[in-house]
């Protein structure tokens, strides 16, 4: 007797919109459509379709020009209507519709001098941020909103300075809503309304990630860490060089709760920032954290300790043996990292005048300290013969 085997596995499918499978198709996920076929030995063998769907965001704005306007890197002078197709965060083409009115240079119909470039950014579930080019001349703004199915305009703020930027709160989620401005000139007439944009409130909060730390560093790289925060799609991650002005942007997968950042300089301080995206684009989401810092450790050749060449000194300023994170700390606590070369030993913390108030043993890598008995103010952690002020805030 000869027992031949069956074959059933599963395929795994991610598609956009549709899919066909075996002859039928599929605008839904599922992972329980079967088909049944024969393998090499003329068994059964039942596939299960595991299929992922995935659907595009589709959107239309309305806009009045002068004589031309600039859309997505393309100028348009006739009126009409045009497409434009994007992606979103899951690769699917997302297509959006332009409705154009020109009104050439009939200036009783629209004022060229309108604010330009309006966009909405830190989307939130019941705020946004309107923002919008600033007019040299004027001197204030006129803000209106409304959501889209209305007629008229819902909501009218002024922004008493030449600032470009309004924070809107008290929003619906998941609600459309259009936006305008207008500006004030300094000879005391008005601009008529820019052309109005649309929003889409989010569904539900997004929040920024907590617990933001650096657990590992080399010389050319660190691991930052942060506590997971649901509804986010991916984590958007800034980091510079201290003392410079230009940000490198990074991204994490919405699962992750960590983020290597290699090709970075030894010895330097750099510095951090996180913010959660959630549901389309990168204009949604919460504002940036606080920004955060680190060090880079010493090149691997100034690394050696005793053995070959001279030994470097603890306190030889280019060379780190311990730290300390996060400093201020608003609880009293704080995890003390041993850097390669470092060692286990005996812990004090001192007052402002030198008296030692606190002392335990430390012998892991990663150990945590709690201070928090003691009240804010300043501090000094001793440890390994160095001695780093620490600062305990409210």
């Amino acid at each position: 007797l000869t027992i031949k085997p069956i074959s059933n596995y599963t395929e795994v499918i991610t598609a956009c919109e549709s899919y066909t499978w075996h002859d039928s198709t599929y605008t839904m996920s599922t992972n329980t459509s079967t088909w049944t076929t024969q393998n090499t030995f003329g068994c059964d063998s039942v596939v299960t379709l595991d299929l992922t769907i995935y659907h595009g965001t589709n959107g239309d704005t309305a806009a009045t020009a002068c004589n031309a306007l600039s859309w997505y890197g393309q100028v348009y002078a006739t009126a009409g209507q045009y497409q434009h197709t994007l992606q979103t965060v899951n690769g699917c083409d997302s297509v959006v519709t332009l409705d154009l009115s020109i009104h050439g240079d009939d200036t009783t119909l629209i004022t060229c001098g309108a604010p330009m470039n309006l966009r909405t950014i830190f989307i939130q579930d019941t705020g946004a941020t309107l923002i919008w080019d600033e007019l040299a001349n004027a001197v204030s703004y006129k803000i209106v909103v409304k959501q889209n199915i209305a007629n008229d305009w819902q909501d009218v703020y002024f922004r008493e300075t030449n600032t470009g930027k309004w924070e809107v709160t008290n929003l619906i989620p998941n609600t459309k809503y259009d936006w305008s401005v207008m500006a004030r000139l300094s000879d005391g007439g008005w601009t008529d309304l820019a052309s109005s944009i649309r929003f889409t409130t989010l569904a539900n909060p997004c929040i920024n990630p907590e617990g933001l730390f650096v657990s590992g560093r080399a010389h050319d790289q660190a691991k930052i860490n942060w506590t997971l925060e649901p509804n986010t799609i991916k984590y958007r991650i800034a980091y510079r060089a201290n003392g410079t002005s230009e940000w490198t942007t990074v991204f994490a997968d919405g699962a992750s709760d960590k983020k290597w950042i290699t090709g970075l300089e030894a010895f330097k301080k750099y510095e951090w920032k996180i913010k959660s995206v959630c549901e389309y684009g990168n204009t949604s989401g919460n504002k940036w954290s606080p920004i955060m810092t680190f060090r880079t450790l010493s090149a691997p050749s100034a690394r050696i300790i005793g053995g070959g060449g001279s030994p470097k000194s603890i306190l030889d300023p280019e060379y780190v043996l311990w730290e300390m994170y996060p400093n201020p700390t608003q609880d009293g606590k704080f995890t003390l990292e041993i850097i390669e070369g470092g060692s286990i030993g005996d812990l004090n913390v001192l007052d402002v005048s030198g008296k030692v108030i606190f002392t335990t043993t430390i012998i892991d890598n990663y150990s945590r300290v709690d201070l928090s008995k003691f009240g804010q103010g300043v501090y000094f952690v001793n440890f390994q013969s160095e001695y780093k002020k620490l600062v305990i805030t409210e």
